[in-house]
């Protein structure tokens, strides 16, 4: 089981979760948002929330994902994002490194973030999929600001 966990939890993965997410939340991240990449490798790599990712329409918001965990009583995932963050940083920071020694974006002095608008290869279906949550996620948070996401995901920058 830890194998096919270190086979989908790798950081060259990691690094185009974190690109579709940026290519989703828009061109340009800001370096005031840069700690947003740290929630998403622990959110994408949550296959239980994931799967309410996947379930909602990219035009109804986080929002409605969090609605639908609480009418399931599922809010108890949310609360672990902020511990997955810590047990997840070095993975999202070697998985940054390797997006930016691929191209996939680029990161200023100031933290700033452009996407490189590229082409990947064909992937698997799961990570397909993973790749898909990820640019949904990205144009949800685009559209809160840090205390909203703070709020709904229980989390503290």
């Amino acid at each position: 089981m830890n194998n096919e966990i270190d086979l989908i939890q790798n950081p060259a993965i990691g690094s185009i979760i974190i690109w579709k997410f940026l290519f989703g939340y828009g061109s340009k991240l800001d370096n005031d948002k840069f700690e947003l990449l740290f929630i998403v490798l622990p959110i994408i790599f949550n296959q239980e929330l994931r799967n309410y990712i996947d379930s909602t329409r990219k035009s109804s918001g986080f929002t409605k994902v969090i609605e639908k965990m609480m009418k399931d009583k599922k809010v108890d995932i949310v609360y672990q994002i902020n511990n997955n963050i810590e047990n997840m940083k070095e993975l999202t920071l070697e998985s940054i490194r390797i997006g930016m020694i691929t191209d996939l974006f680029i990161l200023d002095e100031m933290l700033n973030i452009e996407v490189e608008q590229i082409k990947i290869p064909k992937v698997s279906k799961s990570i397909e999929k993973m790749l898909n949550s990820a640019e949904k996620l990205g144009v949800w948070l685009s559209e809160l600001n840090m205390l909203e996401i703070e709020k709904i995901l229980k989390v503290r920058f």
